[in-house]
């Protein structure tokens, strides 16, 4: 399966992407919205693992365009340090 993994804390990003790799995955982990959004055009992912707050645009902004394109259908996970709505 092959993932991507969007997570703008380099620490949190690389700890999570070893984690997956380790149980089998391939992934791809973004630091930006507009990297991921780049990296979707190239390759033909199975899962998008998305951060909530991020610099530029937001998690539910990269969801929104996720289910406006061709992916329609992803499956997509958050993944967040918010401990609040």
């Amino acid at each position: 399966m092959l993932i991507a993994y969007l997570e703008d804390d380099e620490h949190q990003g690389e700890l999570v992407k070893a984690w997956l790799q380790d149980a089998g995955f391939e992934t791809d982990l973004f630091a930006t919205s507009k990297d991921f959004v780049k990296g979707f055009l190239h390759r033909d992912y199975q899962l998008a693992i998305l951060d909530w707050e991020l610099p530029d645009v937001q998690g539910l902004g990269v969801l929104k365009w996720l289910r406006e394109s061709q992916q329609a259908t992803l499956p997509v996970l958050f993944l967040t340090g918010r401990d609040s709505n």
